[in-house]
């Protein structure tokens, strides 16, 4: 490897004078390449150098030292510098090539040549300033290429005879066709037939220097023959000479504005035949009472025609005696809006009460308005006048039927009562009487007879259970309702353990959530929850180990229960006899009851405001629910 160690040029030399010009405004260096030990070029060894070379670097000392010294990183910054220098001191071509260095902050173009062998001579100028106006032209035209390409608004480059020489691609979605397609167009191609001539004059206009651009909505034609709506921006760039060069068209798609526009004037419309038409009368006025606008109905209304009402304004209108007129007009001020009822004048000299409903707004032109609507209350009046004596009528009615329906309950319950306890009597003594000729006489009656006998106390005690049944239920429905916080699952494990209590041979799995709760009758939310698991441990009796299950449900007119058995189940299709008094859903031998449990829950849970439903299917178990709002209904 070369050590280097060459530290000046013979001065016999006679390149050594042109090297040394003093005055050149380029930097020379006269340098040995250094290879090494694969024969790649890594370093060089300055021998001579230029003043000019000195200020352009800012290196000192440098003949007789190394490049790296003064540029440890050149190898990664800029691999070419050497690479080039070593292939120009080892063929003898010469190079002319431009780097950065980045250490330097310079930017150079380098012209080298080979004086002799592994020896090379490099002229080096500085065209950082160039270079960098360079960078900054090619960024300025990236950023509006992409401006141009990537932008929301269409951009179309026109030529002085409206030939399309450039578009982006906004433009190409905004009217469907792709970048060489629009190109072979004009302007005019894609312009509405409608609008072509108003554009040409605006364009004349621009290359004979009336005007430096305009703005219009144009409607353009979209690939397919579709309509676009667009705001059309367009403006002319000249030459240096002042002829024109091109037209530069910028297009946003504005046809859901037109759309909204059209809607807009066909609301206007709408609104006017509305106002027109209406039954209601309608002023249009400012702050100060003058009127600008009334409807047909407003005429009518107030017997006078628009001019008349027009002319008198709101002085003219309204009662001067009404007091509420002051408080409207203050409400208004503060609100922005009023609504209430003034006395109004007609132009025959009448008065009429009327509601009248008016807001404020400001309209485009800053001006304050105020819109009135009025609607006559003399039928209201007169109406409502009517409906307080039938109101009164009907109210005497309803007292005079509440009062004899009233009486015909007591006089039912009165019934009922004399019912279940005067019948007792005669059923007992059907029942003691033929226990008595059974006792006697049993000896000497036939089979038959002693059957009749048996078989007419049985229905007579059948008959003393139904009275008792009556009369319970009776007596709960007249019951006084009286509300408390009552613990549900408490009173549901208590009646459980009863029911266990009188069937200790029974298997029965009972499951009560906790923390169910209620605003309710404590004694009559007991006796719904006796009836209900009552049941379900009648009708699970065939179940090796029966399941019961207590929870609530969710309601949206209260809190809900229910309780569920896996028992025989019923068919759905009965259910609506359930809660019929002395309904069964089950043969009478086979399983006790009456028939008036379900009838009791009814009625219990019907005072709390509530209600009953219950599902089911044969052998498939029970679910009874059964809401308790926390306010009952009114009193019937």
């Amino acid at each position: 490897m070369d050590d280097g160690r060459e530290t000046q040029a013979p001065m016999d030399d006679p390149l050594q004078y042109a090297l040394f010009y003093e005055h050149s405004l380029e930097g020379f260096a006269y340098c040995r390449m250094l290879y090494d030990d694969a024969g790649r070029p890594d370093d060089f060894v300055f021998l001579a150098v230029n003043p000019a070379y000195l200020r352009l670097t800012g290196f000192t000392d440098v003949v007789g030292r190394r490049f790296t010294e003064f540029l440890p990183r050149i190898r990664e910054e800029a691999p070419q510098v050497l690479t080039t220098y070593g292939l120009v001191a080892q063929t003898g071509e010469p190079a002319v090539f431009e780097t950065s260095v980045p250490a330097l902050g310079l930017r150079v173009q380098v012209s080298a040549m080979s004086p002799r062998p592994g020896h090379f001579i490099a002229a080096i100028r500085d065209v950082t300033a160039r270079w960098r106006a360079e960078e900054d032209l090619r960024r300025s035209e990236a950023r509006y290429r992409g401006y141009f390409e990537q932008g929301l608004v269409a951009i179309a480059v026109l030529s002085p005879d409206g030939r399309l020489v450039d578009t982006n691609q906004a433009a190409c979605d905004l009217l469907g066709y792709t970048r060489d397609e629009l190109l072979a167009r004009t302007w005019s191609d894609l312009l509405h037939v409608d609008d072509v001539a108003a554009h040409a004059q605006r364009l004349r206009a621009l290359s004979e220097g009336d005007a430096d651009a305009y703005r219009a909505d144009k409607r353009l034609m979209r690939r397919g023959g579709g309509t676009v709506y667009a705001d059309v921006s367009m403006s002319l760039r000249r030459h240096t000479d002042g002829s024109p060069a091109d037209y530069l068209a910028l297009f946003l798609d504005v046809s859901d504005r037109h759309r909204l526009e059209a809607d807009l004037d066909d609301e206007r419309r709408r609104f006017r035949q509305l106002v027109e038409n209406s039954g209601e009368a309608f002023l249009l006025t400012r702050p100060d009472g003058t009127t600008l606008f009334a409807n047909p109905a407003a005429c009518r209304m107030f017997r006078r025609s628009e001019e008349e009402l027009l002319a008198i304004g709101r002085a003219g209108i309204v009662d001067p005696s009404d007091p509420r007129l002051t408080e409207i007009l203050r409400e208004r001020e503060t609100s922005g809006g009023f609504s209430g009822q003034l006395r109004y004048l007609r132009g025959d000299g009448t008065t009429f009460d009327g509601e009248v409903v008016s807001s404020t707004y400001t309209d485009q032109s800053g001006t304050h308005l105020a819109s009135v609507v009025i609607r006559d209350l003399t039928e209201q009046k007169a109406a409502e006048a009517e409906i307080l004596c039938l109101n009164a009528m009907l109210a005497g009615q309803v007292a005079s039927r509440t009062e004899q329906r009233d009486a015909a309950t007591r006089e039912l319950e009165a019934f009922a009562y004399s019912v279940a306890h005067d019948v007792r009597s005669p059923l007992r003594t059907i029942d003691g009487f033929s226990q008595l000729v059974l006792d006697d006489d049993g000896a000497v009656l036939s089979p038959s007879s002693v059957e009749h006998l048996q078989r007419s106390r049985a229905a007579a005690q059948h008959m003393a259970r139904l009275l008792d049944e009556l009369a319970g239920l009776t007596r709960v429905s007249r019951q006084e309702l009286l509300r408390s916080a009552v613990d549900v699952s408490a009173v549901a494990q208590t009646v459980a353990a009863e029911l266990a209590g009188e069937q200790p041979d029974r298997v029965v799995d009972v499951q009560v959530a906790p923390g169910l709760a209620a605003d309710a009758d404590p004694q009559l939310v007991r006796l719904i929850l006796r009836e209900l698991l009552g049941n379900a441990w009648k009708f699970t009796r065939r179940q090796p180990v029966a399941h019961v299950a207590v929870g609530a449900v969710d309601c949206d007119d209260g809190p809900g229960f229910f309780v569920r058995d896996d028992g025989v189940g019923f068919d759905m299709r009965h259910a609506a006899h359930l809660y019929g008094v002395f309904q069964r859903m089950h043969p009478q031998g086979e399983y006790e009851g009456d028939g008036v449990g379900l009838a009791t829950v009814q009625r219990l849970v019907a005072r709390h405001g509530g209600r009953v439903w219950a599902e089911a299917a044969p052998d498939e178990g029970a679910t009874f629910a059964f809401t308790l709002p926390s306010t009952s209904p009114p009193a019937p």
